[in-house]
């Protein structure tokens, strides 16, 4: 299943199955999104556009602010 249905199903599964601890490091999550993305990349065209989104759940204490921007 595609679409916003889908996200909100898997964000309710995530959230029963998470325990939010810190310290909060979002570069490496990022890292390792890039890199699916890459890897996942083709041509694209304005006719043949692909989007993806992530979902980041945290308590609001990035300890990794100037990483995460860069």
């Amino acid at each position: 299943m595609k679409g916003i249905d889908n996200c909100v199903q898997c964000y309710g599964r995530s959230l029963s199955n998470a325990e939010l601890y810190g310290p909060t490091l979002f570069e490496p999550m990022l890292k390792q999104m890039n890199g699916y993305c890459e890897a996942k990349a083709e041509e694209l065209s304005q006719c043949n556009q692909k989007y993806n989104i992530a979902l980041i759940l945290t308590d609001g204490a990035i300890m990794d602010v100037e990483k995460t921007i860069d």
